[in-house]
């Protein structure tokens, strides 16, 4: 029963990212950067008041050196984690550091090494944990490829009583065009090697998969497990999807397919699928509608399922963006007789047109309210930043400044003084536009020294903040406001 749930998993995980799959190429999430600028920090703010910055470091090519992850505590930043990578001279990674801040020092936690072939394929990967004070080796992976870079095998290993013990290995095949033809799976049991899954592909001439089978070695041979099948249009668009399933007898249980329809610039309009139902006749299940502005930017996805013999719906989810397609917002309904909101993801933009900040709100009590979420998003390389969790994320960027004096903006206005100050300072703000404000002072280089209000609403008014300047070491800083994407600072100077 454990080997068909994991095959019907399996099945309709495929059959989902074929459904999606010219969706989400189509649909240019906010979170990709197509700017060179190169993240620096990136601070998430939670509900329950807490703030975690994560801080990074890059070589001359751009390869990411370090990452620092502190918490803001009684005003101030406190380590947590720190991670470290190395390169070689071709930008492959040799080696990666984690560590954890405990007692005032750095203690080491995980760490892991590669090796790599000239032509950049990784041969080697050993991950290693700190146990009592050294390093304790913990698993390793081993390949080996063909001449045009594709992987023929890989050895899973896992270190047991002071010797590499092997635990699975993979084995592919391919054809002269690089096509993934073969993958085969093995498991050491009793201490010889026994077959698990194979999957096979078959291809049209264009590379387009049109065929995909998956059988399970049960009780010494191969059973067929699930079977699919795909037809293209002449632009390799996916048409058409068929997905059959069978027990450990060899009885068919479950049968799927998919139908797809595009426009004239290749954008998934309809993506309809259907079950194979005990009469024998094909039922609607569901169907996704999508609809594009003019630069082929989802702007709708209707999902309707088929209840007692009509469509009805069941989700749907609306886009927008600014002129340069960036994504503003995203808000996901449900439907109960109404349409009701469920949640929504705001987005704001720097001038390079990067990611400034990500909002996650959720409709509960008739509003929007702010709610942690797990953020993650990619740069100009493509490299994943996640492990942010909170209601907010803000990004900064290297090579673009971290503050704008006297910035023009008509929803606030702020003075200090004394301006020269050994001390006590006064900031005086006037808001004439409800919104989100929140008030800090940065340095020079933009790193926080303090701050005073943290994205609280404030209505139209005059505001003051008393200041006590003494413990900032002499220098050069800026009083930062911001509501929503407008941003104001001011130069102040601390003496002694």
């Amino acid at each position: 029963m454990k080997t068909l749930y994991i095959v019907l998993l399996l099945s309709m995980s495929l059959m989902t990212a074929f459904s999606r799959d010219n969706e989400l190429q189509k649909r240019n999430e906010a979170t990709i950067q197509t700017d060179t600028d190169l993240v620096e920090t990136v601070i998430a703010y939670a509900t329950d008041g807490s703030e975690s910055k994560y801080s990074y470091t890059y070589d001359t090519d751009g390869n990411m050196l370090n990452k620092l992850v502190e918490q803001l505590t009684n005003g101030q930043w406190v380590n947590q984690y720190r991670y470290t990578w190395t390169y070689d001279l071709k930008g492959n990674n040799l080696t990666y550091l984690s560590e954890t801040w405990k007692n005032q020092l750095w203690v080491n936690f995980g760490r892991y090494t590669k090796t790599f072939n000239s032509n950049g394929n990784m041969l080697t990967w050993i991950s290693q944990q700190w146990k009592s004070g050294q390093w304790v080796n913990y698993g390793q992976q081993t390949n080996t490829y063909d001449e045009n870079g594709n992987m023929l095998t890989q050895l899973n290993e896992t270190w047991q009583n002071g010797a590499w013990v092997s635990t699975s290995r993979n084995t592919y095949t391919y054809d002269s065009k690089g096509n993934q033809l073969t993958y085969l799976v093995e498991r050491i049991k009793n201490g010889q090697w026994v077959n698990i899954f194979l999957m096979t592909s078959t291809y049209n001439e264009k590379g387009n998969r049109n065929l995909f089978s998956f059988d399970s070695w049960i009780n010494g041979k191969w059973l067929k497990s699930s079977k699919s099948t795909y037809t293209y249009d002449s632009n390799g668009n996916n048409l058409t999807f068929l997905n059959e399933t069978w027990d450990t007898t060899g009885k068919l249980v479950t049968s799927q397919r998919g139908t797809y329809t595009y426009d004239l610039n290749g954008n998934n309009l309809t993506a309809l699928l259907e079950i194979w139902d005990s009469t024998g006749k094909w039922v609607n299940y569901s169907r996704d509608t999508y609809t594009y502005n003019l630069n082929g930017k989802m702007l709708t996805n209707l999902v309707e399922s088929w209840l007692n013999g009509k469509w009805e719906n069941s989700s749907r989810e609306n886009l927008s963006y600014d002129t340069n397609d960036n994504l503003l917002s995203d808000i996901f309904e449900v439907f109960d007789i109404v349409w009701i909101n469920s949640w929504r993801k705001t987005y704001s933009y720097n001038s390079n047109g990067n990611l400034f900040t990500e909002i996650y709100d959720e409709w509960t009590n008739e509003q929007w309210v702010n709610s942690d979420n797990d953020f993650s998003f990619l740069d100009s390389k493509t490299r994943t930043f996640d492990g942010f969790n909170g209601y907010k994320i803000e990004v900064t960027y290297m090579g673009t400044s971290a503050v704008k004096d006297e910035f023009n903006n008509t929803s606030f206005s702020f003075d200090c003084a004394p301006n020269p100050t050994s001390g006590q300072t006064i900031i005086n703000y006037t808001v004439t536009e409800p919104g989100i404000i929140s008030l800090k002072i940065v340095n020079s280089l933009g790193m926080e020294s303090a701050k005073f209000i943290n994205n609280h609403i404030q209505e139209p008014g005059v505001y003051s903040v008393n200041y006590d300047a003494g413990n900032l070491a002499p220098g050069v800083y800026y009083i930062k406001i911001q509501t929503g994407k407008k941003i104001e600072t001011k130069k102040f100077v601390v003496v002694k």
